[in-house]
């Protein structure tokens, strides 16, 4: 995955997680993004939902756990989100 995808793929669960999160967080997280920050985007993203313990679609979880692998972030991040 190159940057390009990467961000790509951020903003496709940002848009996937519209109520999961409040309106502004989420753009936020859009403007990391589109400011070249994919990583920090990511990392913020991961511990807001984990800290409203939300139920993240398994879409959004995959392209999370791409995202983030390709970034080389830890594991750990995304993984706190998985639901058994």
């Amino acid at each position: 995955m190159d940057l390009t995808q990467i961000e790509e793929a951020l903003r496709s669960v940002i848009g996937m997680l519209h109520g999961a999160l409040p309106a502004s967080q989420l753009e936020a997280q859009l403007g990391l993004v589109d400011s070249g920050e994919p990583g920090i985007a990511l990392e913020i993203l991961c511990t807001e939902l984990h800290e409203i313990d939300a139920s993240v679609p398994a879409e959004a979880y995959g392209l999370i756990a791409d995202a983030g692998a390709a970034m080389r972030v830890d594991s750990r991040l995304w993984l706190q989100l998985r639901r058994e």
